[in-house]
């Protein structure tokens, strides 16, 4: 079968080294203003990501690849999407039963004005979920 989809090429890149880099038919983003498709020829943007799940799809648009982030920024250009991220993880390759003991240890010591550890909880609580509701399954 002919590749009939254009792609684009995809770059994750975290403070310490790049984590990923690929052609790709199509990415979806966690957006601050919502989840965001990227292709091939996409309109230029810059926007902010919020906690959630980056989703790669292949020829037949079908989700093969799940990456968990906290935050981070996208510049796509019609050639390339870029997302600078402090952190990222692969779905595939995450414990959901660490995440949840980490989870249960963060909330038994957690203090009410301790704005780092409330935000360390919500990260986790957003990657449990993730784990539990895969996107675009």
């Amino acid at each position: 079968m002919a590749d009939q989809h254009a792609k684009i090429t995809l770059e994750i890149l975290t403070p310490e080294k790049p984590f990923l880099t690929k052609d790709v038919v199509l990415v979806v983003v966690p957006s601050e203003e919502g989840d965001l498709g990227v292709m091939a020829q996409s309109a230029p943007l810059l926007c902010a990501l919020r906690i959630g799940t980056i989703c790669i799809f292949d020829e037949r648009l079908l989700p093969t690849e799940r990456y968990f982030v906290s935050s981070g920024t996208a510049w796509i250009t019609g050639v390339k999407a870029v997302l600078l991220v402090p952190e990222v993880f692969d779905l595939k390759h995450t414990d959901d039963h660490t995440i949840q003991e980490e989870i249960k240890i963060l909330e038994s010591r957690k203090k009410a004005d301790d704005e780092e550890s409330l935000t360390q909880l919500e990260v986790l609580r957003a990657k449990h979920y993730a784990l539990q509701n895969l996107p675009y399954a």
